[in-house]
């Protein structure tokens, strides 16, 4: 936390749980924490009574919207590039009246970031893909891209761009960084194939190409009844050993809860579409 590096804490009255894990001193009792920039909304922020509130992507326009509304200024930052964080580091300093401070922690960072640029300069370079986002599939940020080029990493893809899944495998890469934005620990790693089920890859393939032969045969109209069926059976099996032991593990976790309700309404609608083809087909 910036607030945190440069000694102004004591001007926090309230931020996110990510924050007081950076800084467990903000977690102290003196301050409101709020869950996180996507669940916050604009109430629970206003009654901290806050004389700015500092927003970073990921956020809500609309809890933004309704917090100006309400008379309190709001800077909202978006840096792209290690660049943009210095200045945003250096605004936010001189916005509390310590920019010196500021300085010096601009210059603490780029000193220490030459410094393990230095270190890694002989060294191989792993290949290093970095996803800030899974749905849709999303590299991480110029600034990140930075930071591993400093680490002795080469950044694969484009910074801030979407990606397909069959290009990053293309790309071959030696390490994978799972970082979404705004979820901290919430990043789902293992929703897409949990380590309790055996043959973990095996069975990822195997729905994978279930649901690409069904849907062709969807859209063909090729033994359509059959398709929708083996479909809707192979989301509900997902539904019942991936989605539904994650929402019992964690049920006030909302991503596990999006997932779990986002699988029932997709396989109640293609068992119905099955039913359908099914009286139709006998109707001939």
């Amino acid at each position: 936390m910036i607030l945190s590096a440069i000694g102004a804490l004591d001007r926090v009255v309230a931020c996110t749980r990510y924050c007081a894990d950076v800084v467990p001193e903000a977690a102290d009792g003196s301050r409101t924490i709020l869950a996180d920039s996507w669940t916050a909304n604009a109430a629970a922020i206003i009654s901290a009574r806050p004389d700015l509130v500092i927003a970073s992507v990921p956020y809500q326009e609309k809890s933004v919207s309704e917090i100006l509304k309400s008379g309190v200024p709001v800077l909202a930052l978006a840096p792209h590039r290690l660049a943009d964080i210095y200045t945003d580091i250096a605004m936010i300093a001189g916005l509390v009246g310590a920019a010196d401070r500021g300085e010096e922690l601009i210059d603490t960072m780029e000193r220490r970031i030459d410094e393990v640029r230095i270190r890694t300069k002989n060294l191989p370079r792993p290949r290093v893909f970095c996803e800030e986002w899974g749905k849709p599939l999303i590299a991480s940020q110029p600034w990140v891209a930075e930071l591993v080029e400093a680490a002795g990493g080469d950044f694969l893809g484009t910074p801030a761009r979407q990606i397909d899944a069959d290009e990053v495998l293309h790309l071959d890469p030696e390490v994978i960084v799972a970082a979404w934005c705004g979820a901290g620990d919430r990043v789902p790693l293992e929703k897409i194939i949990p380590p309790w089920i055996p043959g973990r890859v095996a069975w990822a393939y195997l729905a994978g190409a279930v649901l690409l032969v069904a849907g062709a045969a969807l859209v063909i109209n090729w033994k359509a009844q059959k398709a929708a069926t083996y479909m809707g059976i192979m989301i509900l099996l997902l539904m019942l050993f991936v989605y539904l032991p994650l929402l019992v593990a964690s049920p006030t976790d909302l991503e596990a809860l999006n997932y779990f309700f986002d699988t029932l309404l997709f396989c109640g609608t293609i068992l119905v579409l099955a039913d359908a083809l099914r009286e139709r087909t006998a109707a001939r």
